[in-house]
C-alpha cells in the first residue's frame, strides 16, 4: 500500500513553492496544501480489497496569479495517473488569498 501523503509530496516536489499537509502557517504568500477526503475500497474479489480509491484535493493559495502553478499541478497529477474530478475558483475574503481547489481521484491497484 503506497502512503498517499508521500505519493502526493513526490508528485508535487518539483514545483517551486511550499508543499504541507492541510496548514501551511509559514511566511511564503504562494503555497500548496492537500488533504485526502474520502479513502475507500474501490473493488473486491473474494471479500479481498483490489483497488482503493483515493480521493484528494489540493489547494493552491496565493496573493496573486497562481494561474502557472495550477497549471503544473495539473500537469503533474495526470503524468502520476490521478483522475481530476472537479475544482473550484475561491477567494478567501479574511486573509486576501486567492484559492484554487482541485479535486483527484486515484486507483491504487491493490494485487501488484
Amino acid at each position: 500500500m503506497i502512503n498517499i501523503n508521500d505519493f502526493i509530496e513526490e508528485t508535487l516536489k518539483t514545483i517551486n513553492v511550499p508543499i504541507r499537509f492541510q496548514i501551511y502557517d509559514e511566511d511564503e504568500t504562494t503555497y500548496i496544501t492537500y488533504l485526502q477526503y474520502l479513502g475507500q475500497n474501490e473493488k473486491f474479489s473474494e471479500d479481498v480489497e483490489e483497488i482503493k480509491g483515493h480521493y484528494v484535493q489540493i489547494n493552491v493559495f496565493s496573493l496573486g496569479d497562481y494561474t502557472d502553478i495550477v497549471t503544473k499541478v495539473e500537469l503533474l497529477m495526470k503524468e502520476a495517473d490521478f483522475k481530476k474530478t472537479n475544482e473550484t475558483d475561491l477567494y478567501e475574503e479574511k486573509t486576501h488569498y486567492f484559492h484554487k481547489g482541485l479535486r483527484y481521484f486515484y486507483a491504487e491497484d491493490l494485487t501488484i
